[in-house]
């Protein structure tokens, strides 16, 4: 029987030699498309299309609502709880692989988002400066 492997145990050390020197982004696109290939852009102007999206978008929303029930403390609690970090990054990694799917399903590949990402940046950044 396989017991549970808690994320911070993993030793990932093959796996960070082995994209050494590589871009981190690109590489976090590469692994995701290895792993699911039937995420295959599809038309978003379609029923499909959009069906497949919005239940990728739903799997992104439901591990970042996991990683915030990680986090114990609420108003009316008296006492303080401490984080389980280890399951606070599995939810965490979850929401990244969910998250870099959507871009996939998007159409979008490692390098037009970050300039997408940098278009909004510079974007918010007017508008912080500018009191906008």
């Amino acid at each position: 029987m396989i017991g549970v492997v808690n994320i911070l145990d993993v030793n990932v050390d093959d796996l960070k030699e082995k994209y050494k020197g590589r871009d981190k982004l690109e590489t976090i696109f590469e692994l995701v498309d290895q792993q699911n290939s039937s995420l295959k852009v599809k038309d978003l102007n379609t029923k499909e299309g959009q069906r497949a999206w919005k239940e990728i978008l739903f799997c992104l929303t439901e591990e970042l609502y996991e990683a915030a029930n990680v986090l114990k403390n609420r108003p009316w609690v008296q006492t303080e709880y401490t984080v389980d970090y280890n399951h606070l990054y599995d939810e965490l990694a979850d929401s990244i692989w969910f998250f870099t799917a959507l871009l996939r399903a998007s159409g979008l590949d490692a390098e037009r988002a970050f300039e997408i990402f940098l278009r909004k940046w510079k974007v918010n950044n007017f508008r912080r400066e500018s009191g906008y």
